[in-house]
């Protein structure tokens, strides 16, 4: 995800960026941890463009590819975005740490990681000495998709008017969909499907058939699929027209069963 942050309507979300935006007043570095997918890199990026310094340059490196640091001898100002920490060889965690200790050097670092980093540092598999620098200020849990579903429609629609597909709109019941879906993948995965429903879907209305299978024939939270035609056209999920809709086909499930 490379665009300008869609700034969520889930207050849980809202907190990250506010974290971010409260972090962005220091030159400390931070560790922003969650699952893959659930924009890290966004909010990263936030966090430097919030910054005093937005003009400065963001440099993004993927960990799990570096061989040395170099990078951090070259000096100057910015923030180096460190994606994947925990793949970073322990010699290289030790150089790390040893340029943050220094300081002052103007290049602000922020690091990412999917695994628990503290277990890995109690395990002896991340140094100790990293950790406690990258968390010593405050560090930024993102929460995955599924935790802040909420925000599905806001950001499809972001997602989708970047795709040039702002005319779409979604049936209720191919949202309801959405809704009960998991996301594995989380925000990078819905960023996907907008892409797809952009490339493929040749009227202006999506429906439940120009879902992919995988979120079509998901049982997760099934009973939360939402009742009714396919054709059903909705753009606010959060109506209380949906909202009976879901319920009703829940207790229906229930008598069902």
């Amino acid at each position: 995800m490379t665009c300008d942050p869609i700034i969520p309507t889930d207050p849980n979300m809202q907190r990250v960026f506010d974290v971010a935006r409260r972090l962005a007043r220091s030159d400390e570095p931070v560790l922003i941890v969650g699952e893959p997918g659930t924009g890290r890199s966004v909010v990263a990026k936030y966090l430097h463009d919030q910054g005093e310094s937005p003009q400065s340059p963001f440099v993004a490196l993927d960990c799990e590819a570096q061989e040395n640091l170099v990078f951090l001898e070259a000096g100057g100002r910015g923030t180096a975005f460190l994606s994947g920490v925990e793949w970073l060889h322990l010699a290289l965690q030790d150089l790390l740490a040893e340029h943050i200790e220094a300081g002052g050097t103007g290049l602000r670092i922020v690091c990412s990681a999917e695994a628990d980093i503290q277990q890995m540092t109690d395990r002896g598999l991340f140094r100790e000495r990293l950790y406690d620098l990258l968390t010593a200020s405050s560090s930024v849990a993102v929460p995955p998709l599924r935790d802040h579903s909420v925000d599905i429609p806001t950001l499809l629609d972001g997602f989708l008017g970047q795709a040039g597909a702002g005319h779409l709109r979604l049936a209720e019941a191919a949202m309801g969909y959405l809704f009960s879906y998991d996301w594995p993948g989380n925000i990078g995965e819905l960023e996907q499907l907008a892409s797809r429903f952009a490339d493929r879907v040749r009227s202006d209305i999506v429906t439940v058939d120009d879902l992919p299978p995988q979120i079509r024939w998901s049982p997760a939270r099934s009973m939360e699929r939402v009742a009714g035609s396919k054709d059903d056209v909705g753009l606010n999920p959060m109506s209380e027209e949906f909202q009976f809709r879901i319920i009703a086909d829940a207790l229906r499930r229930t008598q069902e069963s």
